[in-house]
């Protein structure tokens, strides 16, 4: 979708946890794994965040737009 939509993947961000997930993480430019992922997702991420019960989207969020991380 990001490429018929002339979007580069390094300006795309992507969150996940599970087997579903990998693919986005993997090709995501910036591939953030949940504290609570399973090893395929975390292994598949540039970075984790805390898990889903310790506002793990939010203290990403916080991250990127704090240009901690690209």
């Amino acid at each position: 979708i990001a490429q018929r939509h002339d979007i580069d993947t390094a300006a795309i961000a992507a969150i996940g946890d599970e087997i579903n997930d990998v693919a986005m993480l993997r090709n995501a430019g910036c591939g953030i794994a949940m504290g609570n992922a399973i090893e395929p997702a975390r292994e598949a991420a540039r970075y984790h965040t805390r898990g889903h019960d310790e506002d793990g989207v939010a203290y990403a969020i916080e991250r990127l737009l704090d240009g901690q991380w690209v």
